[in-house]
């Protein structure tokens, strides 16, 4: 879960495709949420 697509695209660049292996990603941008709880925030 990231914070914005600033932090999603850091992500992304810099975290994921730095893995040896990974050829691809797959990634969903929700435009609307009408309810959201994770007990573990964002961070």
């Amino acid at each position: 879960v990231c914070e914005d697509d600033d932090h999603l695209l850091e992500t992304i660049n810099k975290r994921i495709r730095a893995i040896p292996g990974v050829r691809s990603t797959e990634s969903f941008v929700y435009l609307k949420l009408k309810k959201q709880t994770y007990m573990w925030g964002t961070r």
